[in-house]
């Protein structure tokens, strides 16, 4: 609202300069050519700033003529015309809102109207019609500007951030309400039986774990935002950490009947990387595959490293792809999803899976593998299948030891760096 205030401010500034500039130029016509043409400079200079707006502008004059409509008005409004006529200008607001009658309101009151919520085509505005006037002895209005503001992303960013918030009401009340009848019944049922303590144990245990992987994901994604993420990283061999994955998943793709397997290469450089959070990427990556793919489907991990790897050990990265041949992501939907609040719904996805998902997790291994100095690339085409495919860089392992060595050893005692395959997590 405070820029939406300042851009039509502007705008009406330019206007009353233009109008100025009219008058003083047949003044100054009278008089000096090269006064005139001081002022059509200045004059130009004024369309160039309203014509360089992001906004809709456009002047009229009291009797509705146009004299200024900016590319971004033109635009959002659809006219072609080189010279509209108000009738081209009014057509494509919708029967509610009667342009005409607002603005000969701003000029006959001298008072700003404005309309929230104006909904032209497909895309949501802000318009504010603001009355121009000048002293000359007694205020007369001389005109009037028109400034349309496209707020189609903040609408459809706070529609995001609702659904969001419903969302995680709804999956946080599940669980601890789980926990509270479970408990309340142990309290009240004296003569459970232990297989009955024990089932309701394990429900609280795992609803409990639920409700804190949510509330941890919620944080992460603070953390995120607010560039306050912190890595703990050691040497680590990310290609154990690949198998390690594919085991723990490999009874969820069986019940599936799906096939997940690795593809791992040998000789894999160990490199400094927090090894919990390589973990959640892959176990992110690797969940929504198996959600999102069909029964019958086949998951491939793939771990290798980059071509400037090969040239130079130094240097280059470990590559880790994630590929399935699922649903698929359309071309237009897929900058959603890293979108804090992003999240896909598709004809093909359950509403129990769509539930599932609070639309933080590609968000925070974004942040997570971008914090590691990686990207996160992203292949997909409908009912083409998913690849994701993640970069971490491979630091110089020696210079990380040797950090580490001189950071903790006493002064004048001498240490050896112990071999590589003795330092792995």
């Amino acid at each position: 609202m405070v820029l939406f205030l300042v851009a039509a401010f502007f705008a009406v500034i330019a206007a009353y300069f233009f109008f100025k500039s009219e008058k003083e130029t047949k003044k100054l016509f009278e008089t000096e050519d090269e006064l005139q043409k001081q002022t059509d400079r200045e004059r130009n200079k004024l369309l160039s700033i309203i014509g360089s707006m992001p906004d809709g502008v456009l002047v009229l004059d009291t009797s509705l003529t146009p004299y200024v409509i900016n590319d971004a008005a033109r635009r959002f409004l659809g006219i072609t015309a080189q010279s509209p006529s108000f009738a081209d200008i009014a057509k494509p607001f919708p029967t509610k809102i009667p342009l005409a009658e607002s603005v000969k309101s701003a000029v006959s009151k001298n008072t700003v109207v404005t309309f929230h919520d104006l909904k032209l085509s497909d895309q949501t505005f802000q318009l504010m019609i603001t009355p121009v006037t000048e002293k000359n002895g007694a205020t007369h209005t001389v005109g009037v500007t028109i400034l349309l503001q496209n707020i189609t992303e903040e609408k459809s960013l706070e529609k995001m951030k609702e659904d969001f918030s419903n969302m995680i009401v709804h999956e946080l009340r599940s669980p601890i309400v789980a926990i509270k009848d479970s408990s309340k019944m142990m309290i009240k049922d004296d003569s459970m039986g232990q297989d009955d303590k024990t089932n309701m144990l394990t429900l609280i245990y795992n609803q409990s774990n639920k409700l804190l992987g949510l509330v941890n994901s919620i944080l992460d994604a603070a953390r995120i935002e607010g560039n306050r993420l912190v890595l703990n990283k050691t040497i680590s061999d990310v290609g154990q950490i690949a198998r390690d994955e594919v085991e723990l998943f490999l009874p969820e793709a069986k019940k599936k009947n799906m096939t997940l397997v690795a593809q791992i290469s040998k000789d894999l450089p160990l490199i400094s990387v927090d090894t919990v959070r390589v973990t959640q990427v892959i176990n992110n990556l690797l969940s929504n595959s198996l959600k999102y793919s069909n029964e019958g489907g086949t998951i491939q991990l793939i771990v290798g490293t980059d071509d400037a790897y090969e040239k130079d050990k130094d240097k280059g990265h470990i590559i880790v792809t994630v590929k399935d041949n699922g649903i698929g992501i359309a071309k237009d939907e897929q900058d959603k999803l890293f979108s804090k609040f992003g999240q896909i719904i598709t004809d093909k996805t359950s509403i129990s899976t769509q539930k599932l998902s609070s639309g933080l997790g590609l968000y925070i291994t974004k942040g997570i593998i971008e914090a590691h100095g990686g990207t996160l690339l992203l292949e997909s085409e409908t009912g083409q299948g998913t690849s994701f495919s993640f970069t971490l860089p491979v630091a110089r392992l020696m210079e990380h030891v040797s950090a580490i060595i001189e950071k903790d050893k006493p002064s004048g005692e001498h240490f050896t760096a112990p071999p590589a395959s003795k330092m792995v997590n």
